[in-house]
C-alpha cells in the first residue's frame, strides 16, 4: 500500500503544465455567430480592400460586393490565400498572414455555408 503511494505520489510530482502559455494563448471573439456583415465584411474592408475593394481590382480580384467575395469563398481561393496555403498567392500581398483568429473566423463562415447575413 505505502509503495503504491509512494508511485502514484511520484507520477503526479511528474505531471506539469505550461502556466505562461496558458495565461499567453489568446481565446478568438465570438466564433458561432460569425456572419458576413458583422465578421468577414469588416475584416475585407481592413485588411484587402486597399488593393480589392472601392472599384480598385488588382490581380482581377474584387471583393466589392457579397457575390465577389462568394465566388472566391466558394472556389477555395479566399481562404487559401489568407492562410497563405500552398498553391496560393498569401495575401495581404507583402504583409504577414492574418492572425489565427480572423483566419478562422473566415473558415467557420464558409464552413456554414458563405451566407450573406
Amino acid at each position: 500500500m505505502i509503495v503504491t503511494l509512494i508511485s502514484l505520489y511520484a507520477c503526479f510530482q511528474g505531471c506539469t503544465y505550461d502556466k505562461e502559455a496558458l495565461v499567453t494563448t489568446s481565446i478568438c471573439p465570438d466564433t458561432i455567430n460569425v456572419s458576413f456583415e458583422a465578421s468577414i465584411e469588416p475584416l475585407l474592408r481592413a485588411h484587402c480592400f486597399s488593393c480589392h475593394g472601392n472599384g480598385s481590382r488588382v490581380g482581377n480580384v474584387s471583393l466589392d460586393s457579397y457575390d465577389d467575395v462568394m465566388a472566391l469563398a466558394t472556389s477555395g481561393l479566399l481562404l487559401g490565400s489568407i492562410s497563405h496555403s500552398a498553391g496560393f498567392d498569401p495575401m495581404p500581398d507583402g504583409s504577414d498572414k492574418l492572425d489565427d483568429c480572423s483566419i478562422n473566423a473566415v473558415r467557420i463562415w464558409i464552413n456554414e455555408g458563405a451566407r450573406n447575413n
